[in-house]
């Protein structure tokens, strides 16, 4: 489980924007269930924002999580759209 959160935060960060649960669920090949359960639990933390049914990383979440990277983030962003 832990993998298919860092999975989903990965997304997040790299994608910077709103998704929905289903957006989340078929990018990542992930149950719907299993998604809605993992957001639910990000959320909880204070990781992911969110907004009605819609789902965004924590701002502070993501530079950190961008700045401790080993790749740069343009490289993040980058490899996501190839």
């Amino acid at each position: 489980m832990s993998e298919k959160i860092d999975e989903i935060l990965e997304f997040l960060t790299i994608g910077g924007r709103n998704y929905s649960i289903e957006d989340i669920s078929t990018t990542m090949n992930i149950s719907f269930d299993t998604c809605e359960q993992i957001l639910q639990f990000l959320v909880k933390y204070g990781f992911v924002d969110s907004s009605g049914k819609n789902f965004k990383i924590n701002l502070k979440i993501r530079d950190m999580l961008l700045s401790t990277s080993e790749e740069y983030p343009s490289e993040l962003i980058a490899s996501s759209v190839i």
